[in-house]
């Protein structure tokens, strides 16, 4: 069972948003978990960014959370984004398999 992390974002450029998910991104590749950055066109975050992270299951989910405290690259990265954008929404959500 996919869960998926999703948050929505304010603020920022493409210049400046784009190299630091592409950061975030290269982070999680490595540990074989989805990141997907996007702008929203509809509903009630029109403009603001979407961001997608995807664990294959939730012990992976749980595997990620318990180490990110830990994890120095990771703060490092969410400490400079934070300077640049602001999260204003945040959902896990668990796919069904069909």
């Amino acid at each position: 069972m996919t869960i998926s992390a999703i948050s929505y974002h304010r603020g920022g450029t493409p210049d400046i948003v784009r190299p630091l998910a592409q950061r975030m991104q290269a982070y999680w590749q490595q540990r074989n978990v989805g990141y997907r950055l996007g702008r929203c066109h509809t509903g009630q975050y029109v403009g603001h960014w979407i961001v997608v992270v995807t664990y294959p299951d939730w012990a992976t989910y749980a595997q990620m959370q318990d180490g990110f405290a830990a994890d120095a690259d990771y703060q490092q990265v969410v400490a400079e984004i934070a300077q640049v954008v602001t999260c204003v929404g945040r959902e896990l959500v668990s796919d069904f398999d069909l």
